[in-house]
Parts: structure tokens; C-alpha cells; sequence
């Protein structure tokens, strides 16, 4: 999924959790002092993003993400992650049969 197609995930879903309009979303905007995401906010929107975007957030803790912008480009970067994985086994499984 391209940037702005993370980007606009991330607003039509953060504007449905935190009730706003997706249209008044910016990316210097601070999520817990503007959006009001508190912890249990928090979740329901990793968890609704994952399940948009088509992919699982790593159990460990994401980084302190505190903008809109913090989070569109740290999910970017997981959504670039698991588009390249099966190019990167696959690359790596040619690599060991060209040895064997």
C-alpha cells in the first residue's frame, strides 16, 4: 500500500475512534492532547489499523508515537516491511540452493 494510502487509512480510522472529522486530521496534530487517545483508545485503533491495513503490529510496545504523522510514517514503514518479506525469503532461500 503506497504512503498516502497508509495516510488515509490512518485518518478514516483515527476520525472514526476518536469522532472527528477526517478532513480536520493533520499530521503535526498531538494524538493524545488533540484526538484525546488515551490507552484504551490507543488499542482500539492498533487494532482496527491492523485489521485495515492487513497486518499485525508487533507485540512488543511501538515506539512513543505522539503525532498523527509519527503514526502514518511507523505503520508506512510496517507496511513496507511485510510488502518486501517474501521478496527477502525468497531471495534468501535461492541463496541457499545455489549453495547446496
Amino acid at each position: 500500500m503506497p504512503a498516502t494510502g497508509v495516510e488515509q487509512a490512518v485518518k478514516d480510522v483515527l476520525a472514526e475512534v476518536a469522532k472527528v472529522d477526517p478532513s480536520t486530521l493533520r499530521r503535526e496534530m498531538d494524538l493524545a492532547s488533540e484526538l484525546g487517545m488515551d490507552s484504551p483508545r490507543a488499542l482500539e485503533l492498533l487494532c482496527r489499523l491492523e485489521e485495515k491495513l492487513g497486518l499485525e503490529i508487533p507485540d512488543e510496545a511501538p515506539p512513543r508515537l505522539v503525532t498523527v504523522g509519527e503514526l502514518v510514517d511507523y505503520l508506512g514503514a510496517l507496511v513496507g516491511k511485510s510488502a518486501g518479506a517474501p521478496a527477502a525469503v525468497s531471495a534468501s532461500e535461492a541463496s541457499r540452493e545455489n549453495r547446496g
